[in-house]
């Protein structure tokens, strides 16, 4: 969904997808409507290379399967290439600007993965906390250069988006440069 809405906007996009449903959907999805600013990458994105073991929905949502702990157990689980971001990314010569992390719990890893970019690029991310565990929080915001500030996404309806600061409340977050928060004034 999100990929499609800024296409028209962003002059590259790179969308990760792990699970071969959902991926194909958006493959077919970018066919049909003739967008051919964004290169689909089959791969869940980790704080290491190999395998891991994903959980694929039990419900009509595909968005919410999810990447699982060796301890789980339950239905059959797919076993997906992983790879790190910044690997990943090694040979995108253009800055990265917007980074959106949506993986059901799998932020501290994906996150991990993308340390240089981060500290490179300086992107905004946006990235969807499930908890408000103090620890998680903590060890969220570790995971960010020390100058990234973080707000609460309160509403994302165009053309007034609203923050507010994030005190460790789940949903959606916004994590930006220090040098980037000028614009967020209005917002606030």
């Amino acid at each position: 969904m999100h990929t499609l809405a800024c296409a028209p906007h962003i002059k590259k996009i790179v969308a990760i997808e792990p699970f071969p449903p959902v991926a194909d959907r958006l493959c077919a999805t970018l066919d049909t409507n003739k967008i051919t600013n964004v290169t689909v990458k089959r791969v869940a994105l980790s704080d290491h290379a190999g395998t891991v073991s994903f959980r694929a929905p039990d419900s009509g949502n595909l968005g919410v399967g999810r990447v699982v702990t060796a301890d789980e157990s339950g239905s059959t689980l797919l076993q997906l290439p992983q790879q790190t971001g910044d690997d990943l990314l090694r040979d995108e010569d253009r800055p990265i600007s917007l980074v959106k992390i949506d993986v059901e719990g799998f932020e501290l890893a994906v996150l991990g993965g993308l340390q240089s970019r981060l500290a490179k690029d300086r992107p905004l991310v946006v990235v969807e906390v499930l908890t408000e565990n103090a620890d998680h929080v903590s060890a969220l915001k570790a995971k960010f250069p020390t100058t990234y500030r973080f707000f609460r996404l309160q509403s994302a309806r165009r053309p007034n988006y609203r923050v507010s600061p994030w005190r460790g409340e789940s949903g959606d977050i916004v994590a930006l440069p220090e040098e980037k928060t000028a614009f967020l004034s209005k917002a606030l």
